[in-house]
């Protein structure tokens, strides 16, 4: 998109005269920004990948699926807490650094779908102790996939860059 090309041309250089930065604030056009975005991505593939052959396949979580699990719970979780404090730009490509301003976008649209994806459903029915074996397991752990809705949020970034 021209106009993102121009305003980041305009921020790089210095010369957009409200592109004043805001300390413990990301800008989307952070490189740490990229880095974080790119391994979301990759640990929504996996996602992607593997929970669907598990519900599958497996009834039983081993030591490291629990803790697989747990990393990738808490890259969702970090992510969520990143996503308050990024900046975005408006319909009109004005960025958007004002925290409040943010946490209303971010609440008006990812965040119930972000949240849905980290709750760990699978251990709360063991923690409730509606676990059957078998069923109910393969059931809580479909909540899990609400993750890969996150897959269109990431079609988003890329196709803005």
């Amino acid at each position: 998109n021209n106009a993102i090309e121009t305003r980041l041309l305009l921020y790089k250089q210095g010369e957009d005269e409200d592109a004043e930065r805001k300390s413990f604030l990301l800008y989307p056009e952070d490189r740490f920004k990229h880095v974080w975005d790119i391994f979301v991505t990759f640990v929504l593939i996996f996602t992607c990948l593997v929970i669907p052959v598990r519900i599958a396949f497996t009834t039983e979580d081993t030591t490291f699926w629990v803790f697989m699990n747990l990393f990738i719970d808490l890259a969702f979780v970090l992510d969520i807490i990143l996503a308050f404090s990024t900046a975005v730009y408006d319909s009109s490509m004005q960025i958007i650094d004002d925290r409040k301003e943010i946490a209303k976008e971010y609440l008006r649209t990812w965040f119930l779908i972000d949240l849905l994806g980290v709750v760990p459903f699978d251990q709360l029915s063991k923690l409730t102790g509606n676990n059957e074996v078998g069923r109910v397991a393969k059931l809580s752990r479909m909540y899990k996939l609400t993750k890969l809705t996150r897959l269109v949020r990431v079609m988003k970034l890329f196709k803005k860059q």
